[in-house]
């Protein structure tokens, strides 16, 4: 998934397109949600583990700068 390191990979927003597909093209966006639909859901996690994601421990305190709080 080095992809989007090199922006010689993604002159326009057709090639970015191509290269995520759908979920079922063998693209980007199929092998991601392989991934993590598929085998990382799966995963038993520690109940410790679990309520930490639960309590957002490992959510990012500040919203990206993209982001627009009231939309």
């Amino acid at each position: 998934m080095r992809y989007l390191h090199n922006p010689d990979h993604y002159p326009d927003i057709e090639a970015i397109q191509n290269f995520l597909g759908d979920i079922s093209s063998g693209g980007g966006f199929e092998c991601l949600s392989t991934a993590i639909y598929k085998k990382v859901y799966k995963v038993d996690l520690p109940s410790k583990i679990e309520k930490m994601i639960d309590d957002g421990v490992f959510e990012h305190p500040l919203y990206p700068s993209y982001y627009k709080e009231n939309e």
